[in-house]
């Protein structure tokens, strides 16, 4: 600020100019951190995170059909929405720690300078230290267990004694062996505090309670360098070279002037006196530069103190000491949001800045107008005034300040002792100590009660003991002024747990108003109107969201949530939807992409994402991601998969997905590897009684009831009918109707009848016709009164008598074909090859009927073709074969005896295996597999355990039981043999029992004559 060197420390001997340099470099590191805590506002003790809720929805992963009945397997999954939900209040206690460094070492420094003061002033500074002292309040530490004044008196003792030894006796000491000594005493009593200390936290007491005097010091540095601004506006007007010239008292003026206004604008504004749209200046901008100018400024009225300390170094030292406290300070209070304290900054920055901007522009005009106007450097003379000391314009700014602090009622005051109450109520909460918290923050509601750190605090602690109530009124408080997005996302948030589902609509349409930008208010507004289903504005915020928030992967996830949710309201190209999402390993989003995936019956390729298999308790997203996963692989093999579930199921702490997690293993199982393993899976799974009865045994029905396992099936979906599933009623008739059990089928017809809906009645009182039909013996003779599907039914239901003349009377295309291929599929089960090809191509000649009938021809046809030809053409008409669904495993079958009949045997056993872990109880692969392993292959042993296998999924079947007991002969298990022998008879009929009878005993006979030659 003069024509001396600007860097004026550089002509300093070394020891005092690296460590200028240093002290230097740590004031501007703490601006640089003051404007990032300053930018980042609320977001260092407030932050947002997503909240996971899962949402159920039926997810069809199967579907077969039962003469006229179609199936569809409905699983209950999951899909994740998100919404963003702000933290309660956190305390920052890196800060803390951060701020009591810098203060340390700020008062180590300014200690070090304290002794070259004259004795007045020594003595003067030495009672603001100790006032310090005493405001750190040294007895709650309980050092040695003092819990009096013992420490302090020893710690003023320690460190006036040395001062006063450095002041009086060793005056010439040089200034860094006085620091280094002042540092030393610090770190010795530093360890002694936190050895011997019995207080929790005892750094943090310090400068939780001792913030006063910072906070004093840092006001009157703000009074100090508030004309600087001014000041360099007089230096770029009147140095040499400067714009300034002759007209220099008129730059001066209009440069002033214009920063003046600006701060009377921001002075106006933050009065709540005026709230244009327009740019207003920063106070803490203000303050950063008035702070650097103030590096040359103080130098410049140096000579005004000259007699009380020498700038050269001390007085450099003393203002950088100054200036480091009011730093950290305000940085402080920025890192920790509170408020009311940063607000009584900002109110002592534009109250002094506009005082002493005019006072000194005032100043300037009374001593050096007639020098400005000749345009002399007057800024080398400014500090020396001929008419109107510097000291009675200082005094005078001081006066206005008042009156302004006068004019607000003294609120910036009121702020001060509410911020100071704000940062014992952090202490407290970081020792969780909530009573004394509460206290305090209530105290800082007293002294300024719509600051919001101290409402939003108690709101929290409201919040945590279950008062809802208090965090309601507290949080409304909150919104009156400096209010935050995190303020309306609590609240809504409150009155969602409190189902006000309108106020908390509104709420988030205000906090949307103040805060346009917020993407976090935008998704959870989309959330509420998704769940009110106004699927329109769900839509609309949801992807306004997307562009505002820093986590977009959050409202994705939402996105997708609600295409699942609203996929019949819609059409919806679901390819190019999932396409058309972010890259992300984000596990919500990825889960979604799976449900919406298999709803549209697509296929996602992406592997299992990383880290579950070092998972030990699963999140819920995690849990449904992973039950997705399963689902959706569920025809892939994958034994590290089925690993993984066995692992994560008998972790305790994830018992609350424990059902979920054994039936999608139970899934997987039964669709991608050993159907007779999944069924066993989910058997064990009801068995256990869970708490969703109804719907563990409405899936095992429906599986029992896919692998033809008709008692099996009827008896649990009577057991879910009886838990009270209506549903249920029509599978337990259908399944009694397939079973033959006649009797008790039709009083569940009948059931049907009185419950169900009017189509399912019609369907009822048919079934019923064709129940008393068969028990009478005579079919057929139901058809005249029976419609066309009810023939079909007829036909299907049929299964002793064959009714080719009714099948090909039916005149609806699509019942006639279905009937006349299931009677194709009976004949070539009785090797009438020639009727069931006659059936077959009537049904192919039919016009009209779907694709999938069509198939189901060709599927039978292929049937008929593998019992008919040899093995080559064969095995090259199965392999190419498009069948439906419920034939690939079929396929396997016919693979397997085409091999065995080509003698390639390898082949042939690899086949027999995969076809018994899918068709574990057809009774002609039973059958088939146990005659292979017996002969070809020389393995009764394996024989036997696939026809046990087989028997103790299906019990209740004659042809399972005659096959098993074929094997105990074929194992010279003689004695089980006649005991299920005698079981048979209850399960067939007479004529058949007789016919197997036959089979058995020249068997049985044949065995005995082996047995007897080898004796």
């Amino acid at each position: 600020m003069s024509d001396q060197p600007l860097f004026f420390w550089q002509n300093w001997r070394n020891p005092y100019r690296a460590f200028y340099i240093l002290i230097l470099l740590l004031v501007l590191l703490m601006l640089v951190l003051g404007a990032f805590f300053h930018l980042q506002g609320r977001d260092t003790i407030l932050s947002w995170f997503p909240a996971t809720q899962l949402q159920e929805i039926g997810l069809p992963i199967d579907s077969f059909t039962k003469g006229l009945f179609n199936f569809n397997v409905e699983l209950e999954s999951y899909y994740v929405t998100e919404q963003f939900v702000a933290s309660l209040m956190q305390v920052n206690p890196w800060a803390m720690y951060g701020l009591l460094g810098v203060i340390s070492l700020s008062i180590v420094l300014l200690l070090s300078l304290i002794s070259v003061l004259p004795r007045f002033w020594y003595i003067g500074a030495m009672a603001i230290f100790i006032l310090m002292l005493a405001s750190f309040k040294l007895d709650l530490l309980e050092v040695f267990g003092w819990k009096n004044s013992t420490f302090f008196i020893v710690a003023v003792a320690l460190y006036g004694g040395l001062s006063y030894y450095f002041h009086a006796f060793r005056s010439h000491t040089s200034f860094p062996l006085q620091f280094l000594s002042f540092a030393g005493l610090t770190a010795v009593l530093a360890l002694v505090i936190a050895f011997f200390s019995e207080s929790t936290y005892p750094a943090l007491s310090l400068i939780s309670h001792g913030i006063i005097v910072p906070v004093a010091l840092s006001v009157v540095v703000i009074l100090v360098v508030a004309q600087e601004i001014v000041h360099g506006f007089l230096y770029l007007v009147t140095k040499g070279g400067g714009f300034g010239g002759d007209n220099s008292l008129t730059h001066f003026t209009v440069i002033t002037f214009f920063y003046l206004f600006n701060v009377l604008l921001a002075y106006l504004h933050n009065s709540v006196v005026i709230s244009w749209d327009i740019f207003y200046l920063n106070a803490f901008f203000v303050l950063a530069i008035s702070l650097v100018l103030g590096l040359w400024g103080f130098r410049k009225r140096s000579g005004t103190f000259e007699n009380i300390i020498p700038f050269t170094p001390y007085g450099a030292f003393l203002y950088l000491g100054l200036a480091l406290i009011t730093i950290s300070t305000i940085t402080y209070f920025f890192a920790t949001a509170n408020d009311p304290m940063i607000e009584m900054f900002e109110d002592a920055i534009l109250f002094s800045h506009l005082a002493m901007g005019i006072v000194f522009y005032a100043y300037v005009l009374v001593n050096f107008k007639t020098p400005m106007q000749q345009g002399l450097a007057v800024h080398r003379v400014v500090y020396q005034p001929k008419a109107f000391p510097f000291y009675y314009a200082r005094a005078l700014s001081v006066i206005i300040v008042a009156i302004m602090l006068f004019y607000a009622n003294f609120y910036p005051v009121y702020q001060s002792v509410a911020g100071y109450f704000n940062n014992l109520g952090d202490f407290y909460t970081l020792k969780q100590d909530y009573f004394l918290a509460e206290q305090y923050y209530r105290l800082g509601v007293q002294y300024d009660y719509r600051n919001h750190k101290s409402n939003y605090a108690i709101a929290s602690l409201a919040r945590n003991q279950g008062d809802k109530v208090s965090a309601i009124t507290h949080l409304k408080q909150a919104t009156i002024k400096n209010t935050s997005s995190y303020t309306y996302g609590s609240l809504s948030d409150i009155y969602q747990q409190e189902e006000l589902i309108f106020e908390a609509l509104f709420n988030l349409q205000q906090g949307i108003k103040k805060f346009p930008g917020s993407g976090e208010l935008h998704n959870n507004l989309g959330l509420l109107y998704n769940q009110t289903n106004i699927s329109d504005s769900a839509y609309y915020y949801f992807t306004q969201a997307a562009e505002l928030t820093s986590k977009p992967e959050v409202v994705h996830t939402n996105l997708l949530a609600f295409w699942i949710k609203n996929k019949n309201l819609y059409p919806i190209n679901t390819d190019s939807l999932l396409a058309k999402q972010p890259v992300s390993q984000d596990v919500s989003l990825q889960n979604n992409r799976l449900v919406l995936a298999q709803l549209a019956d697509l296929t996602e390729e992406a592997t299992l994402l990383p880290g579950f298999a070092t998972d030990s308790v699963l999140t819920r997203e995690r849990f449904a991601y992973l039950f997705n996963y399963t689902l959706h692989h569920k025809r892939t093999s994958d034994s590290s998969l089925v690993k993984l579930i066995t692992r994560l199921e008998t972790i305790e702490r994830n018992a609350i997905f424990s059902e979920d997690l054994r039936l999608a293993q139970a899934a997987y199982e039964y669709y991608a590897n050993d159907r007779a393993r999944g069924l066993d899976q989910l058997n064990l799974i009801v068995a256990g009684k869970p708490s969703r009865g109804i719907y563990f045994n409405k899936i095992l029905g429906l599986w029992l009831l896919q692998q033809n396992i008709f008692t099996g099936a009827a008896t649990h979906f009577k057991a879910a009918a009886d838990l009270g599933d209506s549903t249920s009623l029509p599978n337990y008739a259908i399944a009694l109707s397939e079973a033959g059990q006649w009797p008790e089928a039709l009083v569940a017809w009948s059931s049907v009848g009185q419950q169900a809906a009017e189509e399912m009645k019609t369907t009822a009182a048919q079934m019923q016709t064709i129940g008393q039909a068969i028990l009478t013996g005579q079919p057929s003779s139901a058809a005249v009164t029976l419609d066309d599907a009810g023939k079909a039914l007829l036909v299907h239901f049929s299964k002793d008598i064959l009714l080719p003349q009714v099948a090909g009377h039916i005149a609806t295309a699509e019942y006639r074909v279905r009937a006349l291929a299931g009677l194709a599929e009976k004949y070539i089960q009785r090797d009438s090859l020639i009727q069931a090809n006659q059936l077959l191509e009537l049904a192919s000649r039919s016009r009209g009927i779907s694709e999938e009938l069509q198939a189901l021809v060709k599927a039978i046809q292929l049937h008929l073709l593998y019992v008919q030809n040899d093995a080559t053409p064969r095995l090259a008409a199965i392999d190419s074969a498009n069948v439906p669904q419920e034939y690939v495993d079929e396929k396997l079958f016919w693979k397997a005896r085409s091999y065995e009949k080509a003698k390639q045997y390898a082949q042939a056993d690899q086949y027999y295996r995969l076809a018994l872990k899918r068709l574990p109880t057809d009774p002609a692969t039973v059958n088939f597999a146990v005659n292979f392993y017996n002969t070809t292959r020389e393995n009764p042993e394996q024989g036997y355990q696939i026809s046990l296998t087989a028997l103790q999924l299906h019990p209740l079947s004659p042809e399972l039981l005659k096959t098993y007991i074929l094997q105990c002969l074929e194992m010279r298990l003689l004695t089980y043999a006649e005991e299920n022998l005698d079981k048979l008879q209850f399960l067939t009929g007479a004529a058949d029992y007789q016919s197997f009878l036959r089979v058995y005993e020249a068997k049985r006979a044949s065995i005995e004559n082996m047995l007897s030659g080898w004796e």
